[in-house]
């Protein structure tokens, strides 16, 4: 939504939110919108991204995670997903990140790519501040196992 103008932003958000709300009433399906809190590891949950705390790059990855006639559900890669939580840099976004570099193989080179490419230097120095705890907690979990 980064290039849109304001009327087809407002519209699109419109469209999103009354999207969320039929799934929210539908729940035939194991899929949580904007989910808060604690979520099986193998459920699906649908989050809308939109410009906000961390400044994206332009042109940024995304995974396609499947085509639904008109809609396309998407994430960004793993990497600028877990660099977003690094921003951020709360106890529980640390956390995730670690989860993803122990349970699905993410690089810690990948992240460290993606920490560059943020356009605002602040955040990349905030990013590379976080990074740290995140390799000590999948170095500690090693010595245990």
């Amino acid at each position: 939504m980064d290039h849109c103008t304001k009327a087809t932003c407002r519209l699109k958000r419109q469209q999103l939110q009354a999207l969320f709300q039929r799934l929210e009433r539908a729940r035939s399906w194991d899929c949580y919108p904007n989910p808060k809190g604690e979520l099986d590891p193998d459920a699906i949950y649908l989050q809308a991204v939109q410009p906000g705390i961390v400044k994206r790059p332009v042109d940024f990855q995304v995974e396609i995670l499947g085509q639904f006639g008109v809609l396309t559900v998407a994430m960004p890669a793993p990497a600028l997903l877990s660099v977003a939580k690094l921003v951020r840099g709360d106890a529980r976004d640390i956390e995730d990140v670690a989860w993803w570099v122990k349970e699905r193989a993410l690089q810690m080179d990948e992240i460290r790519v993606a920490i560059g490419s943020l356009p605002d230097l602040s955040q990349r120095e905030a990013a590379s501040e976080n990074i740290v705890l995140v390799e000590l907690i999948v170095a500690g979990e090693r010595r245990l196992t």
